[in-house]
C-alpha cells in the first residue's frame, strides 16, 4: 500500500477489488491463506490504479469440487468433500484466531482483509503486542476497539463492517455477502462507468467464431497487460453487480437491456442475449468469468498482430514441430481442464485443416485468426 491511512471512499475502491478477486478465489474451492499489504500491489504509478491480489504460494484449495482440476479431485480424500485446513501458515498480524488453533476453512481470508481494512483507515493493526506471544493472545481474545482519535470521524457502517469481518468463524461474513454490506453501497453509489464506448458488435461477431478461434483467443486474452483492458475491465465489473470475479445470466441480461438498441440485436431478444452468453461462457458453468468476457471484446489488431499469433501458435504446439496436431490439442486442453479433450481436439482440428493432412500449420492458424 502507498500510504498510511485512505479516506473511507478510496478504501473502498480498493477493497471492492480485493474482495471480488477472494471471492472469485473461493467460489473454486481456493484459499488465499496470506492476505497482507505487501501482497496487494497497485498494477501503475496513477492515482486510480487497479489493483492485484498476488503471491498465492501458500494458497490451498480447500474444496476440490469447486475446482476444474480434475487431478486435485482425484487425489483429495473424503470423497471429494471440503475438509477443514490445519496448517498454521500465513503472517502472524493477519493470523485469524481459527488459523492459530489450527483448525479452519477459507474465511481466514476474510479476517485477514478485516485486518487489512482496519489498518488503511487508521493507519495501524487492530490487534498487536509487544512479543509474539503477547500479539498471539490479543488475536485469541479477539477484543476489537475502535479508539475514538482515530476513528471518530470514520462512519458507523465501516465499524460495522469490520466488527463482521473480525468475528468468530461461524458469524463471520463471506466474500460474496461482503460486497452487500451498507458501507461498500453508500461509499460507492455515486460510481460512474463510460459505456458509451462499449462495442456490442464484437459481442455478434464474437458469437460467429468456431470454439477454435475462441481458445486463442482465451489464451491470447489471458496474457494481456492490464493497460491493454483498462476500459474493459471496468465494464466488467460495473456487470458484475455480486462483485465476485463472474457474471451471471442475469446480470448479463440487464446490462444488454439497458444498454443495446433492441433493433441492432435481432431476432427474439430473449433468444439472441441467450446465444451470446453462452457463447462466451466456454467452460460452460452458467457464468462468464473476466478471461472469457476479456475474449469476446478483443480488438481484431489484437488477434491478427503476427507476431502475437506466433506467440500463441506456439504455445499451442506442444511438441515444437512447427504444427498443431490432434495431440497437441488434447495437451493444452488437459492443461486448461476441459475434460471431454480428446472429442473437442477433433472438433478443432477437422474443420481448420486446410489441406486436410490432421494438422494446423503456422499460415492456417493465420488464415483461421483473420477469417
Amino acid at each position: 500500500m502507498k500510504n498510511n491511512k485512505y479516506k473511507e471512499k478510496k478504501a473502498a475502491i480498493i477493497m471492492e477489488q480485493i474482495v471480488s478477486a477472494i471471492a472469485y478465489c473461493h467460489e473454486r474451492g481456493i484459499c488465499h491463506r496470506d492476505l497482507k499489504p505487501q501482497n496487494i500491489l497497485f498494477c501503475d504509478e496513477s492515482s486510480n490504479s487497479k489493483i492485484k491480489v498476488v503471491d498465492f504460494g501458500i494458497g490451498k484449495i480447500f474444496d476440490p469440487s469447486l475446482t476444474n482440476l480434475q487431478s486435485e479431485i482425484n487425489n483429495s480424500e473424503n470423497n471429494h468433500k471440503f475438509k477443514k485446513m490445519d496448517s498454521t501458515i500465513g503472517t502472524m498480524y493477519f493470523f485469524s484466531p481459527e488459523v492459530i488453533k489450527g483448525s479452519y476453512n477459507e474465511k481466514c481470508d476474510i479476517w485477514s482483509l478485516g485486518i487489512i481494512l482496519y489498518f488503511m483507515l487508521c493507519g495501524y493493526p487492530p490487534f498487536s503486542g509487544e512479543n509474539d506471544n503477547q500479539l498471539i493472545q490479543n488475536i485469541l481474545n479477539g477484543k476489537l476497539n475502535f479508539p475514538k482519535t482515530e476513528w471518530k470521524n470514520i462512519s458507523d457502517s465501516a465499524k460495522d463492517l469490520i466488527s463482521k469481518m473480525l468475528c468468530p468463524e461461524k458469524k463471520r461474513l463471506s466474500a460474496k455477502e461482503i460486497m452487500n454490506q451498507k458501507w461498500f453501497k453508500s461509499k460507492l453509489k455515486n460510481q460512474k462507468i463510460n459505456l458509451i464506448s462499449f462495442d456490442f458488435t464484437k459481442l455478434n461477431n464474437y458469437k460467429n467464431f468456431n470454439t477454435f478461434k475462441k481458445c486463442v483467443l482465451l489464451f491470447l486474452a489471458s496474457r494481456l497487460n492490464p493497460e491493454q483492458y483498462n476500459e474493459i475491465g471496468e465494464i466488467f465489473r460495473k456487470i458484475d453487480e455480486c462483485k465476485n470475479g463472474t457474471i451471471n445470466f442475469d446480470d448479463f441480461k440487464n446490462f444488454i437491456i439497458n444498454n443495446q438498441d433492441q433493433e441492432i440485436m435481432g431476432g427474439e431478444l430473449d433468444e439472441e442475449i441467450k446465444k451470446k452468453f453462452f457463447e462466451i461462457d466456454i467452460d460452460k458453468n452458467n457464468k462468464i468469468d473476466f478471461t472469457e468476457f476479456l475474449a469476446a471484446n478483443m480488438d481484431s489488431s489484437s488477434y491478427k498482430d503476427k507476431d502475437k499469433l506466433r506467440y500463441a501458435f506456439d504455445s499451442f504446439d506442444v511438441d515444437k514441430n512447427g504444427i498443431i496436431t490432434y495431440e497437441d490439442i488434447v495437451n493444452i486442453l488437459k492443461i486448461e481442464n476441459l475434460f471431454d479433450a480428446k472429442k473437442l481436439a477433433l472438433e478443432l482440428i477437422e474443420p481448420n485443416d486446410i489441406n486436410k493432412d490432421g494438422k494446423v500449420d503456422f499460415d492456417e492458424f493465420c488464415k483461421l485468426m483473420e477469417n
